[in-house]
């Protein structure tokens, strides 16, 4: 778990946000589940893999073949 959903209301957040403050096991929880998604997702690495893809996929033509270089 990353996070929690609340109704929107001042409330649900403050009920949400205390309950954490007092749990301190499960905020580290959350917290390393956090980093571990945004590693996962948004990490350097991996984003210069998804460029590369994307201007991989620009090289190649219509069969698939890498296109001649300009």
């Amino acid at each position: 778990v990353t996070g929690f959903v609340c109704d929107g209301s001042p409330e649900a957040l403050v009920r949400h946000l205390g309950g954490l403050a007092g749990d301190r096991v499960a905020l580290g929880r959350m917290g390393q589940s956090a980093r571990s998604t945004a590693l996962s997702r948004y990490s350097l690495d991996v984003q210069a893999r998804a460029v590369a893809a994307v201007y991989d996929g620009i090289q190649r033509d219509k069969t698939g073949r890498r296109a001649a270089p300009n």
